[in-house]
């Protein structure tokens, strides 16, 4: 005799597997049994590969991230360096500065 539904479901796996097998010796199955399990383990097969699927994009996504973050880096700050680097740098002369009286030579910034 067959549970009930209700019983059927809050049945744990080894439970199942075990009521299964009390029957096994007494049952004849068709081809359809045998169908019903490669049609089950292809499902499972299937689902893996799916799950590392979503596991490799997941991953391309956190590289193109920071693929991208780089990109972004190199896009602001190159320019800024090379406005830098191209920049000339001031011109310095020998000049006289006068503090009060006293006169000093000193270098100064020419604009």
């Amino acid at each position: 005799m067959a549970p009930k539904l209700n019983r059927l479901r809050e049945m744990t796996d080894e439970q199942i597997v075990e009521a299964h097998d009390g029957l096994a010796p007494n049952t004849a199955v068709g081809t359809a049994y045998y169908l019903d399990e490669l049609t089950r383990r292809e499902f499972v097969r299937t689902s893996e590969a799916a799950l590392d699927e979503a596991r490799s994009a997941r991953r391309l996504a956190g590289v193109n991230a920071f693929v991208a973050a780089v990109a972004v880096i190199i896009a602001v700050a190159v320019p800024l360096i090379m406005n830098a680097l191209a920049a000339d740098p001031p011109t310095v002369e020998p000049c006289t500065v006068v503090d009060g009286d006293e006169q000093r030579p000193a270098l100064c910034v020419v604009p």
